[in-house]
């Protein structure tokens, strides 16, 4: 589990929306309003949240071929390591 930090509302809307579903530049863009979602994303991977990269092919708005940036917050396999406590001295 990533570290926890305390990240900006930028951070947190993409992240809200990458753990509903993978999205590209353009559908995070439109559900959050961040204008720089790569440098989000940077950021987001600094403070240690598995995000992966994949280029994919759309269209433009004239109808050509481009690459665009499909993001996916991958999720940890196998269960949470159990937090053990201490046991009390007498």
């Amino acid at each position: 589990m990533p570290p926890q930090v305390a990240l900006g509302p930028q951070c947190a809307d993409v992240l809200t929306e990458l753990n509903r579903k993978p999205c590209t530049t353009l559908q995070l863009n439109r559900a959050t309003g961040v204008m720089r979602v790569g440098a989000v994303i940077h950021t987001l991977r600094i403070a240690g949240y598995p995000i992966e990269t994949t280029l994919i092919e759309a269209k433009n708005r004239h109808r050509e071929r481009c690459t665009v940036a499909l993001y996916t917050l991958r999720r940890r396999r196998g269960r949470p390591r159990a937090i053990k406590a201490k046991a009390r001295r007498k």
